[in-house]
């Protein structure tokens, strides 16, 4: 297979075999195929789209490309994030809107849930850096200060917004990241 061929496919609006993404994926964590040219078939998503199959294949690639835990020991609905370790505010950007759809939550209450879902994991991940020696601790109480009062004030304004705003300030945000992870 030839990663031009399969730009030059997707542009076309041709659909892509589940052998044809695990090609591209498999491909380009391994640094066999350059970054320009995941970039060419990106846009190539972007303007044509990928069908229910080709995006679950996709998400079949991407899971299959990293470490994997077997969860199948715990019953009932289980979640979770391809990751490099870090979690951040686009974690939440992914979680609300899944949230507030998938499971018809209300936005604030998708907001809140979410907030749930991340602050455990990075209290876990500090905790592992501390133990690691990787934490500069007198460097992060200072804007850890500033995080606990933004949260605190932000909880409280947050309550009175109408839900027009809060979606309007949802998708600045959602914007503002987008933009950021591409720059």
């Amino acid at each position: 297979m030839l990663m031009s061929e399969l730009i030059i496919k997707k542009r076309d609006g041709g659909k892509l075999t589940a052998e044809e993404i695990k090609f591209i994926v498999d491909g380009y964590t391994a640094g066999d195929i350059p970054d320009y040219q995941v970039s060419a078939f990106l846009m190539a998503v972007f303007f044509k789209g990928l069908d229910r199959e080709e995006t679950l294949q996709l998400t079949m690639a991407m899971r299959d490309s990293g470490d994997t835990l077997d969860l199948s020991g715990i019953s009932g609905v289980k979640a979770d994030k391809h990751s490099t370790g870090g979690v951040g505010d686009t974690t939440s950007l992914v979680l609300v809107p899944m949230l507030a759809g998938k499971c018809a939550l209300e936005q604030r209450k998708a907001f809140a849930t979410s907030v749930a879902v991340i602050a455990p994991l990075c209290a876990l991940s500090a905790a592992i850096y501390w133990f690691r020696g990787q934490l500069d601790l007198l460097l992060a109480l200072p804007y850890l200060a500033g995080g606990l009062i933004g949260g605190f004030v932000g909880g409280k304004v947050f309550k009175n917004l109408s839900m027009t705003w809060l979606r309007r300030i949802f998708a600045l945000l959602i914007l503002y990241g987008g933009v950021r992870a591409f720059l």
